[in-house]
């Protein structure tokens, strides 16, 4: 999973990176909801650098993993990342698994998130279309630009990411083309058994 964790570390770095003034996030655009969500961990992450790792670090985290959460929509990005196989599945098998991949993405987000060293990040543009919605920007370090593109879906007025791609790679099809391949080899309980493991280990090396 080298590329996927490539993605979400640029991915990490853009959403605790922008320094600039956002909008409330009451407002019903995309851009502005999404620069409301990355204003939030930013504040966070500026006023408890020293604590990421002492006595606050999971209080800290929580704070932070809760406003991903409610930006994220996890359970289309887990329907979207498992394509044909996810009718395959039971409803109580499609919900352990956006269980699994929510953690997943949370658990590699949070370890990269102290990579911040300055990094510029500029909001490009919007496009929406009916409850679709894309947000452009670039992340600039060292004077280079790392495309970075949402899509975000409307739900009761509130704009939630199913995708995110960076420079062309799309996250949810990096990690779709990965699942594929470990369900062809080891079937649909072979790959939760393989992010049980992933997950398991990393709690225990907390």
């Amino acid at each position: 999973m080298i590329r996927a964790k490539v993605v979400i570390t640029l991915m990490s770095i853009y959403l605790v990176a922008a320094g600039m003034s956002v909008a409330t996030a009451a407002t019903s655009e995309p851009m502005d909801q999404m620069k409301a969500s990355v204003d939030a961990i930013l504040n966070i992450v500026r006023e408890n650098k020293v604590n990421m790792h002492g006595e606050l670090a999971g209080s800290l985290r929580k704070q932070i993993v809760d406003i991903v959460y409610d930006r994220f929509d996890f359970r289309a990005m887990s329907q979207l990342a498992l394509a044909k196989n996810w009718k395959t599945i039971n409803t109580k098998e499609q919900d352990h698994f956006v269980f699994l991949f929510a953690k997943l993405l949370e658990n590699t987000y949070y370890d990269r998130i102290n990579s911040y060293s300055g990094e510029e990040v500029v909001f490009k543009e919007q496009q929406k279309k009916a409850d679709k919605a894309v947000v452009s920007s670039v992340v600039v370090r060292n004077n280079v630009e790392t495309p970075v593109v949402y899509k975000l879906r409307s739900k009761n007025d509130k704009w939630l990411v199913y995708d995110v791609i960076i420079e062309g790679v799309s996250l949810v099809r990096n990690y779709r083309t990965q699942f594929d391949s470990i369900i062809e080899k080891e079937k649909y309980p072979g790959l939760v058994k393989r992010l049980e493991e992933k997950i398991d280990k990393k709690e225990v090396d907390k």
